[in-house]
């Protein structure tokens, strides 16, 4: 979701404004972090769209962020279309829908985008580049709940062009066993890894590098 959006504000409760990536003739091109007058932030404020031109989470756009005003019980309605609220009847993480291709934010394309481009990068600098899924609390529950993964669109989209990726999950599922996922965070909602997670990431990663021959000692 961050890959498609410009001010964190929109986002979480707070944060400034950042640059991002957009789809340009199938390929990724940056877009700088606006640099704002103090009239066009309180523009801002007002209209994010009169200012930001590449904002996924608009209110009124396809995330279904809203305003509040009257009439409130029409405005209260249309609040269900938040992409936040959305999640929470559907019983899925938040960012579940930008993973899916054809999401209007083109959330899932962007990224692959990006990954794309640094995996090519990488290699033209002689570098062997691993692309690593950390996955959040609700990613780790959901795969233990039915058996799939949240990010599964996109590590599809990066094996099509043979670029490595290493899905840890699958490690912390097994390590897990029938505990509960809240045991490696540092919360039940929320949270990083907590120490003893850490630790069996760390293993996980220097496994895969030592099959692949990339750890030498």
């Amino acid at each position: 979701v961050r890959n498609v959006n410009q001010f964190r504000g929109l986002l979480s409760v707070s944060g400034g404004l950042k640059p991002r990536f957009i789809l340009e003739h199938g390929s990724s091109k940056l877009v700088p972090r606006p640099v704002l007058s103090a009239d066009e932030i309180a523009a801002m404020t007002r209209d994010p769209g009169s200012v930001l031109d590449h904002e996924c989470l608009l209110p009124g756009g396809p995330s279904g962020k809203t305003r509040t005003g009257f009439p409130f019980t029409i405005s209260l309605l249309e609040t269900l279309a938040n992409f936040r609220i959305r999640a929470v009847l559907s019983g899925e993480p938040y960012w579940a829908p930008f993973y899916r291709k054809g999401h209007p934010c083109q959330a899932l394309e962007v990224t692959r985008s990006i990954l794309q481009s640094f995996d090519r990068d990488a290699r033209l600098a002689g570098r062997k580049p691993v692309i690593i899924f950390f996955p959040y609390l609700l990613d780790l529950r959901k795969f233990l709940e039915d058996g799939t993964w949240v990010y599964q669109p996109l590590l599809d989209e990066l094996e099509i062009p043979g670029i490595d990726a290493l899905n840890l999950g699958e490690g912390l599922a097994e390590y897990l066993g029938e505990r509960d996922p809240c045991s490696l965070y540092t919360g039940c909602d929320r949270g990083h890894f907590n120490p003893e997670a850490s630790v069996v990431v760390a293993n996980l990663i220097a496994r895969y590098l030592t099959s692949a021959h990339l750890l030498t000692n």
